[in-house]
């Protein structure tokens, strides 16, 4: 305020309107308002940049956000109302666990249907009939057919499913139904098999043929523009590329169930894309790893390589689990098939429920400490030794957040320093690890009768919990499932009971 009034007292004197400062010098007078007019013009230079700058990191801040929001995984924004959305039976919830987007549903009468919503806006999506009324089907009620046609949208592994230009489904009118006087699967013979490619835009069929596999136990794989099928009866199993549009078969393999097999059809056939190649192993017998034209790339040794001894994370990619001397080690394939390409690391593999890029071919694993290696050298990166368990993982924004025994830890990709952690409460336990871009979130469990679940937002950077909600009443173990939030219904049981959309 006296600098304002100071202004005003050299402005009034250079009019010449007060006499009791007649004799100020006015040369003096000129340069301090001189440099008073200057400060000023410093101090707004100042406050305009400070407000640019501000916008800009808000407008930084902004785009990073609305970036995380199409990384898969990462939820709708969340706060700290957690209010429920709807309701689902259990018998309807098999788009909430298959990929994200597509949904199979069978009716009273026999007849198939697929849905697809690949978006968060349910509008957006269409159905379309796959088949009509089957007696075979008809026959048990549709809530216990647990297997026999299955979808699969044609975009790679680890991208969003909207980038999909094909749904393609495998239609048969058998598979298995749960008995309920014997509590066991019985297999329903299929009399038809059909493969049908249907637009992901809009639902159109673009393209119907048969497929002849009998009574046996199937499945499927698309490859570019093939699909391949893999057929499971009791002599072997058969693995056949067909054109996926015209229904064409390009080639086929064999492969008879070896001696003294305990495997019965049911134990199935793992078939899946491996990158540019297909994953292919018959019960009981080992990873091949097969390109399009056919050609054998690569047999992994029965030893390390049979079908319980490998997994495959969310981009297809597949690593081998092993113990050497008592150590947990993991084996990455190389993604070009070439063993010398493959990459050994100590511990065991941490597949991260969100991950942005940002931290480029981070590999963790844990074992007595949390480890970072490089996926495409298998080089050690850093570790870290408060971290002997891991849950969940997220990796955003070049930092590492890591779900472990009792609290959530962030660190720096890049150098391992840990940045933060949270503090383990008495009665309740962290259980799961997501994002909605804005905030880290945790699900918190509790361990005692009289607990109060709630879902904890924090805020990644400095690890401040930002808010507490918690679960609505009557529901219970609420999970982060294809990108939304979803709880059990605690009011209901056995076979009736229902899950919960969360927002």
């Amino acid at each position: 305020m006296a600098r304002r009034g100071e202004l005003q007292d050299v402005e009034l004197l250079d009019e010449g309107g007060v006499d009791a400062y007649a004799d100020v010098d006015p040369g003096a007078a000129q340069v301090r308002r001189g440099r008073r007019t200057a400060l000023i013009a410093a101090a707004l230079v100042v406050v305009v940049t400070l407000a640019g700058v501000q916008g800009f990191i808000s407008a930084r801040e902004r785009a990073a956000i609305a970036a995380l929001a199409t990384v898969p995984g990462v939820l709708a924004p969340v706060d700290e109302h957690l209010d429920v959305e709807r309701r689902v039976p259990a018998a309807d919830a098999s788009g909430l666990f298959g990929f994200r987007g597509g949904s199979l549903e069978r009716a009273a009468d026999g007849s198939q249907s697929f849905t697809w919503a690949p978006t968060a806006d349910e509008g957006s999506g269409w159905t379309t009939q796959l088949t009509g009324p089957s007696p075979v089907l008809a026959q048990y009620d549709a809530d216990d057919v647990v297997a026999g046609s299955y979808c699969l949208p044609d975009n790679a592994d680890g991208t969003d499913p909207s980038t999909a230009v094909d749904v393609v489904c495998l239609v048969s009118d058998g598979g298995y139904v749960l008995d309920p006087v014997n509590d066991g699967l019985v297999r329903v013979p299929a009399t038809t098999t059909q493969v049908r490619v249907l637009s992901a835009a809009d639902g159109t069929i673009a393209a119907t043929w048969p497929v002849h596999v009998g009574d046996a136990q199937t499945e499927f794989a698309v490859l570019d523009d093939a699909v391949a099928i893999a057929s499971t009866a009791t002599t072997g199993t058969t693995l056949t590329l067909y054109d996926l549009v015209t229904g064409d078969a390009r080639w086929s393999r064999s492969s008879p169930t070896p001696d003294g097999s305990t495997a019965d059809t049911f134990s199935g056939v793992a078939l899946l894309r491996v990158g540019t190649v297909l994953g292919f192993a018959p019960p009981d017998q080992p990873l091949t790893l097969i390109a399009g034209d056919g050609t054998v790339v690569r047999e992994l040794p029965g030893t390390i390589g049979d079908r319980f001894g490998f997994v495959t994370d969310q981009r297809g990619r597949v690593s081998l689990p092993s113990v050497v001397d008592g150590r947990q080690r993991t084996t990455l394939l190389a993604e070009d098939a070439e063993p010398a390409h493959d990459v050994t690391v100590d511990g065991t593999l941490v597949d991260a429920v969100v991950d942005d890029g940002s931290v480029p071919d981070l590999l963790l694993t844990y074992d007595r400490e949390l480890h970072a290696w490089d996926r495409s050298t298998g080089e050690r990166r850093w570790s870290n030794e408060t971290v002997i368990s891991a849950t969940g993982v997220v990796i955003m924004r070049g930092r590492v957040f890591v779900l472990a025994a009792g609290f959530v830890a962030a660190f720096d990709g890049v150098s391992g320093r840990r940045l933060w952690a949270t503090t383990a409460e008495d009665e309740l336990m962290p259980s799961t690890l997501s994002t909605d871009g804005r905030h880290l979130l945790v699900t918190l469990e509790p361990m005692v009768s009289d607990g109060q679940p709630a879902l904890v937002a924090y805020d990644p950077a400095g690890g401040t919990e930002v808010f507490r909600a918690p679960y609505p009443a009557g529901v219970g173990d609420v999970s982060p499932i294809n990108g939304r939030l979803v709880g059990i219904d605690t009011t209901t049981d056995g076979v009736d009971f229902s899950y919960v959309l969360l927002r």
